[in-house]
Formats: C-alpha cells, structure tokens, sequence
C-alpha cells in the first residue's frame, strides 16, 4: 500500500479460475501476518467482482492465502484492491 493506513474492506475480481477457500490477511512488517477473513468461499463464481468487509485494521501490506481453486491449483484474479468505508 506504500505506507499504514486504516482499511475495513478488500474488493476481488475474480477470472475464470477462481479461489473456492481463501484467507485475508494485513502486516505491517511482511514477517508477522494477521487473518482479518478465513476460511471465504466465492460465491460469484466467474468473471465476478467479490467485497469483503472485516473490522478496521491499521496495515501496510494485504496478501490472499488461496487454499483451493475451482479449476486447478492457480487462481485468476484481475484485480484486488483495499478499501475504506467512511462512516
């Protein structure tokens, strides 16, 4: 992300080959990570576009654990962005 910042929500849009049981998780360090969302299942299936809203977290860096696909052992996502809801 460049630098900590408050998120609450990461948007997926997923392809053709898409994650079927993943995790979120944010670091501020890349050594110590923290799970925001497990054990998610997409339930748009192909060419969707995915939200997924978790308590505020202050962080640096987001990664995806994709634990299996629909297809095969890859996952196709077109675009993967952190977000903030203003209240």
């Amino acid at each position: 992300l460049g630098k900590q910042i408050d998120i609450n929500k990461i948007v997926i849009t997923w392809e053709n080959a898409y994650g079927t049981d993943y995790d979120i998780q944010v670091s501020n360090d890349k050594e110590e990570w923290k799970t925001v969302k497990e054990g998610l299942k997409n339930k748009n299936q192909i060419d969707s576009i995915e939200v997924i809203p978790f308590d505020r977290v202050n962080a640096r860096y987001i990664r995806m654990v994709c634990h299996c696909s629909n297809v095969n052992e890859y996952n196709n996502v077109l675009e993967f962005a952190a977000l903030q809801k203003k209240n």
